[in-house]
């Protein structure tokens, strides 16, 4: 299924049926036409479960991670920022804003040496877990059923780029599109199953796991232009889908929770996750470089 939106009242229902895909072509910029393909994900339920559990227990630490640009929020008055060493987090300081969207941030504290100085620069925290790549690769080690998501992910990623080419969608690379950085995992995982080729591709690269609703953004990951986008329901018993608002396209993104998967590239599209991410759901971010 292709959908063009072309206007404010346009809007992208979601695929009902899941074993279906669409393809929604969104902004273009500078030639670079921004995109969302929306397809089955096919995990097994019961990796799918032990992977939710592992997550559910994760945030219960409550951790938070820094989220820089736009998706951290806007900054208010005695907002902590992540970015901020422990001198400047204190009760004393004052935050201001310093750019015209408010996620720009100036921190005026007291020195050590009892002194007011400023220090730019800040993120809010989110609750969020980010994975560096060998962090990510030591999870699927010891994690089979995140070793068959992202297996599966792999899948369709490919897909993704399938559907790509037949929409007429190409993306300037480095290496010219040519998957360079795949054709390494085959060569390295030559004699093995292909999901040890796919899983070794998927983890040229970290991850974020989004335990909240993000402010409204624009993607920049520069190492993945094409981005891979899962969404799963933290009560395994009643899955929770969620949905993506685009406010500047006027149309909505509905990704069904453990069954679909979005491939997608919004770097010049803004966009903001419904409320769910909040209590009900959480999304899995990654991509892998071509």
């Amino acid at each position: 299924m292709l959908l063009e939106p072309k206007g404010p009242n346009d809007t992208v229902t979601d695929v009902d049926n899941h074993q279906y895909s669409m393809l929604a072509k969104l902004r273009q910029y500078s030639g670079q036409q921004n995109f969302a393909i929306i397809m089955p994900s096919n995990f097994e339920d019961k990796y799918v479960k032990k992977y939710i559990n592992t997550e559910l227990q994760y945030m219960k630490n409550k951790t938070m991670s820094k989220r820089s640009g736009a998706a951290g929020g806007v900054f208010q008055y005695g907002t902590e920022c992540a970015s901020f060493t422990k001198i400047v987090r204190q009760p004393t300081t004052l935050y201001r804003s310093t750019s015209t969207n408010g996620v720009g941030m100036q921190a005026v504290y007291i020195s050590k040496t009892g002194k007011v100085k400023t220090c730019n620069h800040g993120y809010n925290h989110i609750h969020m877990k980010r994975n560096s790549k060998d962090a990510k690769r030591a999870d699927a080690k010891k994690s089979p059923s995140l070793s068959h998501i992202l297996h599966h992910e792999g899948l369709n990623y490919i897909i993704g780029l399938a559907c790509m080419k037949t929409a007429g969608i190409f993306f300037r690379t480095k290496n010219n599109g040519s998957l360079s950085h795949l054709k390494k995992s085959i060569e390295k995982h030559v004699d093995d199953p292909s999901i040890d080729i796919l899983v070794d591709w998927m983890l040229n690269t970290g991850d974020m796991t989004n335990y909240q609703a993000i402010a409204c953004h624009c993607d920049g990951n520069k190492s993945h232009p094409v981005e891979i986008y899962t969404l799963f329901s933290r009560s395994y018993k009643k899955e929770h889908d969620g949905f993506i608002y685009l406010p500047l396209d006027n149309c909505t993104l509905k990704v069904c929770a453990n069954k679909q998967t979005m491939i997608c590239n919004l770097s010049h599209t803004p966009h903001v996750p419904d409320k769910s991410r909040d209590s009900l759901n959480f999304s899995k971010v990654h991509g892998p470089r071509f």
